[in-house]
Formats: structure tokens, C-alpha cells, sequence
């Protein structure tokens, strides 16, 4: 499809070559002044000041822009853009003076091409000057899709390929957007996966970091509880620990164990001597019966 298109375009191209020529136009993008412009007339076209009901040049690769006030009625009067016949002018042989340019001419252009059905219609319409209203141009309906036309000022989607009027992807037809080419929903689908791409790659990132962020504070707190747990054993040195099940030091727990029964055994042996000593004391204080015969 997108070669198709390209063949088309190339073939209208052609197409325009051969009525178009390169010529010397009396104006210089931007004029001299500010307040001039590229004026073109019937009798020709220079830089003189912008005024209403004229047509302005603003670009040597853009067709000329009107001034005053649009048509938007079918069938009434319409001013069709002036084609003044300039002077042929060729790059490598002519040269320019102030004020002048070469320029192709008319002015080629794929989407407002500078021709017979270029006017000040409005939307909707094209000013049709050839044929039947060459005496008398009128406004006049744009063609829609399929339609057989001569020029992409007929077409509502703004392009005229093959003496067809065909999508345009920077146009609607009555307001309605279409899936213009196979190429432009290529381009859609392209830029939509970069897109897509783009998020997954973000989302996994951040993914990656979480994960790695809680597997090395689960480092660092059983690092932490491993020192904690470890403690000198009867040579003064460190004692190789164990785990067990619970993810806690095996030797820590007997250590824990061994101290409980330590202290146990420890508080019932100060409980017994402290129980004879006050039985003693007692039985010191207390003196013996006397004895009597």
C-alpha cells in the first residue's frame, strides 16, 4: 500500500511537471519590508503591501492564501487564484537580482495545488473556472471518496491520486476521521508498542529494585540476629552455630536453656542455705532448757 501511494503521488507529480516550469518571480521570502508581501495579480506578482481581496504568496512551496472574504454557497460567483504567465527561467544559466527569485511555477503543491479549481470557496467547495464555468466560475461541491476528479481542491479528503479522490491523513471527510492508509495505522501500531514498551520496562524496573531491596534488609536482619546469637564457649573462642527450623540459633537456644536451669539451680541453692543459716540463728537464740534433777 504504501508503495502504491508513493507511485500515485509520484505519477500526479509527473503529471504537474509538465505544465509547470521554473520562472523568475519579482519576490523575496520575506520581503524587504514587513508590511509587504508577495502580491500576485492577473499581470504578474512582486512584493507591495498587504492589503484586503488579494492573494498573498507566503511560501514559494505553498499555493496563495485570499484575503478578503470566503464563499460558502453552492453555485454562487467565486475568484479563482491568478495564474499570470512569468517569464521561463533556468537555476544553472539565469541569475537573480534584489527582489527577484526562482521559483517552479505554478506553485506545485500534493494537498492546494495552484491551479483551475483553486478560489476563495469556502469549506466544502472548490471555485471551478475550466470547462462550463470558465466564462463564469462558481462554487461548487467537493467530490467525496472514489469520485473521479482533476485536482485535490476537489476532493473533501484533500487528495486526488490517479484522477481518484482518495484518503487523506491529515484531512477529515464531513468531520469524520478515517483509517486513511495501511501505512498510517502501521505507524499507529509502531508507536503504540514503543509505548507499551516503554511502561513494561519502567514497571519492571521498579519491580527489580523492590525485590532487591527486601532480599538484602532480610540479609541484613539475619545478619544481625547471628551476631546476636553468637557467643564464647569454653576455649574463649566463637562457637560454630546451627539452625534449626524456627531460623534461630540452636546453640543459642541450649545456651538460653542452660542459663535458666543455671539460674534455677543457683536460686534454689540460695534459698536453702538461707533456710539453714535462720534455722541455725534460731536455734542459737533460743537457749537449751535447764536442767533440773
Amino acid at each position: 500500500m504504501r508503495l502504491q501511494y508513493y507511485i500515485s503521488s509520484f505519477s500526479c507529480i509527473l503529471t504537474c511537471v509538465i505544465a509547470a516550469q521554473h520562472s523568475l518571480i519579482n519576490c523575496t521570502w520575506p520581503c524587504p519590508t514587513s508590511t509587504h508581501g508577495c502580491i500576485v495579480t492577473p499581470q504578474g506578482a512582486s512584493c507591495s503591501d498587504k492589503g484586503i481581496n488579494e492573494w498573498v504568496i507566503n511560501s514559494p512551496e505553498k499555493a496563495p492564501i485570499y484575503t478578503g472574504a470566503y464563499v460558502s454557497v453552492a453555485l454562487q460567483a467565486c475568484q479563482p487564484v491568478p495564474i499570470p504567465k512569468l517569464p521561463a527561467a533556468f537555476i544553472e544559466v539565469n541569475t537573480t537580482q534584489i527582489g527577484q527569485s526562482i521559483i517552479m511555477w505554478p506553485i506545485l503543491n500534493m494537498r492546494r495545488p495552484q491551479d483551475e479549481y483553486l478560489g476563495n470557496c469556502g469549506h466544502g467547495f472548490y471555485c471551478s473556472s475550466t470547462g462550463e464555468d470558465q466564462l463564469k466560475p462558481v462554487c461548487r461541491q467537493r467530490f467525496v471518496m472514489t469520485s473521479t476528479c482533476f485536482s485535490s481542491n476537489q476532493c473533501l479528503s484533500g487528495s486526488c491520486l490517479e484522477n481518484t479522490c482518495q484518503y487523506n491523513s491529515n484531512r477529515t471527510d464531513g468531520g469524520r476521521r478515517h483509517r486513511y492508509t495501511e501505512s498510517h495505522n502501521d505507524y499507529d501500531d509502531r508507536r503504540t508498542a514503543r509505548i507499551l514498551a516503554s511502561i513494561f520496562g519502567i514497571v519492571g524496573g521498579i519491580i527489580v529494585l523492590v525485590v532487591g531491596f527486601i532480599m538484602y534488609r532480610r540479609r541484613q536482619i539475619r545478619k544481625a540476629a547471628v551476631n546476636e546469637a553468637v557467643y564464647p564457649n569454653e576455649t574463649g573462642q566463637q562457637s560454630t552455630l546451627s539452625f534449626g527450623a524456627s531460623g534461630l540459633p540452636l546453640r543459642a537456644n541450649d545456651s538460653l536453656h542452660k542459663q535458666f536451669a543455671s539460674d534455677f539451680q543457683n536460686d534454689g541453692a540460695t534459698s536453702t542455705i538461707t533456710s539453714v543459716m535462720q534455722q541455725s540463728q534460731l536455734h542459737h537464740d533460743i537457749p537449751p532448757p535447764s536442767y533440773k534433777p
